[in-house]
């Protein structure tokens, strides 16, 4: 997390950043959350302290406090500040969210799309079962093992039950379900890759079979009827740690 402040480009000068990793999603004292550099700020850093990469983050992470990429790749054309090139959503079949403003912003501006997660943290393999409010801790998964953030937002029944869904649908395709998972994230024109994230050699080359599927009408109807375009597979969501707050009434 960084703020603008007097003197901060004097204080990062000396340090000559190679690559600067700048948030964008601002600060606005209605979100009540600490903020960041907005965009036309991080380009103006980036621009000052002479970085030679400047990587945008922290928009699209919660809905409630992000901001678009726009102004960001605007102020970097007016200070001839290299532009970004690349965007790293948490987007899958699960959560649709980023569908709404950051990809159509990304094909906008033509950058590549390297969404992170997609298979929701586990969740898509169809490892918990509907009705499952409590895992064992020996199966090894990041639920069992307490991992908070897994629990606050992906371990949701609708997720589940969908997760369950995906299995058989894949499985009469010759995948497993975080083949068909991948896939899907894959089939998005404004994708350019995904970045998986296996534990083990074997769940590496799980991901292989996954370059050789051809897209259907009906895998993409499959889906579409589970999750809306836009949406997360929970009606209405948002993540408990940063709630929403609604309007402020005058």
């Amino acid at each position: 997390d960084t703020k603008h402040f007097d003197g901060i480009e004097d204080l990062l000068r000396p340090f000559h950043v190679q690559v600067a990793l700048l948030p964008i999603n601002g600060d606005r004292p209605e979100r009540r959350v600490a903020g960041n550099l907005d965009g036309p700020e991080a380009a103006q850093v980036a621009h000052a302290i002479g970085a030679d990469v400047v990587i945008p983050c922290h928009y699209d992470l919660f809905e409630f406090n992000t901001a678009s990429p726009d102004d960001f790749v605007a102020e970097c054309r007016r200070q001839n500040v290299p532009e970004p090139v690349v965007c790293q959503p948490y987007y899958n079949a699960l959560n649709r969210m980023p569908e709404v403003e950051v990809l159509p912003a990304c094909d906008h501006f033509g950058l590549g799309v390297v969404p992170y997660s997609p298979i929701a943290r586990g969740v898509l393999t169809g490892k918990y079962a509907p009705g499952s409010s409590t895992v064992k801790a020996a199966d090894g998964s990041r639920a069992a093992r307490g991992d908070k953030r897994i629990l606050q937002t992906e371990f949701r029944e609708e997720s589940f039950v969908i997760a369950q869904e995906v299995i058989a649908h894949a499985k009469a395709r010759n995948l497993t379900a975080s083949q068909w998972a991948t896939a899907w994230v894959l089939a998005n024109r404004i994708v350019t890759s995904v970045i998986a994230g296996p534990r083990t050699a074997a769940q590496w080359a799980d991901y292989f079979p996954t370059l050789d599927y051809q897209w259907t009408k009906e895998d993409e109807e499959f889906m579409n009827q589970r999750v809306r375009p836009g949406h997360a597979s929970t009606h209405g969501y948002s993540d408990p740690s940063y709630p929403f707050f609604g309007r402020l009434v005058r």
